[in-house]
C-alpha cells in the first residue's frame, strides 16, 4: 500500500505536531506516538458518565461533571499515560456513547423536567 519511505515521513511529521503541541518537550513519560494509548478509556469512561449525568442536575450543577472530565483528561496527560490526542478522542467516544444512551434513555428537557418537579 504506502511505501515505507513515505510512512515513515508521516510519522515524524505527526511526531513533530505531538512535540510542538507539548510544548516542545515531547511526549511526557513513556507513552509512544503510536501504539496501544489511543483511546484514553479513562476518558471515554468520565465522558460517558458526565453525558449521561448531567442532563438529571439542576442549573449550575449540570457543569460540574463535565469540569470532572476535562481533570482526567489533564491528569492523563500529565503523568504520561496518553497523548493529547489519545483523551480528547477517548471523550469523544464517550460523548457519542453517552448520546446514545440518552436516546434510548428519552431524557426528560428542561421544560418537562420543570413541569415535572412544580407538579
Amino acid at each position: 500500500m504506502w511505501e515505507a519511505a513515505t510512512r515513515d515521513q508521516l510519522l515524524q511529521v505527526v511526531a513533530g505536531v505531538l512535540r510542538f503541541t507539548a510544548g516542545g518537550r515531547g511526549s511526557r513519560g513513556d507513552v509512544s506516538v503510536r501504539g496501544e494509548s489511543f483511546v484514553s478509556g479513562h476518558a471515554v469512561l468520565v465522558a460517558a458518565l458526565a453525558g449521561v449525568i448531567a442532563p438529571y442536575l439542576p442549573g449550575r450543577w449540570k457543569a460540574v461533571p463535565w469540569v470532572l472530565v476535562a481533570l482526567v483528561m489533564l491528569g492523563r496527560v500529565y503523568v504520561g499515560a496518553h497523548n493529547p490526542l489519545d483523551v480528547v478522542c477517548g471523550a469523544a467516544l464517550g460523548v457519542a456513547i453517552a448520546s446514545g444512551i440518552n436516546l434510548l434513555l428519552a431524557v426528560p428537557t428542561d421544560a418537562s423536567h420543570a413541569r415535572a418537579e412544580g407538579a
